[in-house]
């Protein structure tokens, strides 16, 4: 699997590196609940790409990622927060941004990992 993650404060980060392909984005969706479970809580999401190399799939797999997703209930609002720094990594998080049809989920995209936490910081 492609990234890291760590819990700070209410915050799940997730450190996206190397080539993120089909499967893993599958993967991450699949095993996105049962971490959620686990914490007892409902996390805010910041994700950052500094180590991103690329990604082998199509546009089309994002779209068919947030349909799925949208079956997942997020039984609260929660805000997920996307750093990008790459012309690359700007247009992934907007295709996510775009795609999102989770009714309980804000996705935002930050040029800088401090606007990021600040925004999921705010009530």
């Amino acid at each position: 699997m492609p990234y890291s993650h760590t819990l700070e404060e209410r915050i799940l980060h997730f450190r996206w590196y190397g080539i993120i392909t089909r499967e893993d984005l599958q993967t991450f969706g699949k095993n996105m609940p049962g971490l959620v479970a686990q914490l007892g809580f409902n996390p805010d999401i910041l994700h950052t790409f500094e180590e991103l190399e690329g990604h082998k799939f199509q546009p089309l797999v994002v779209y068919m990622f947030s349909l799925l997703r949208k079956r997942a209930q997020i039984p609260q609002p929660t805000k997920s927060a996307a750093v990008a720094t790459t012309p690359e990594t700007r247009s992934l998080a907007r295709l996510f941004k775009a795609c999102n049809h989770s009714p309980n989920l804000t996705i935002e995209v930050f040029d800088s990992i401090e606007a990021a936490r600040a925004w999921l910081q705010k009530a």
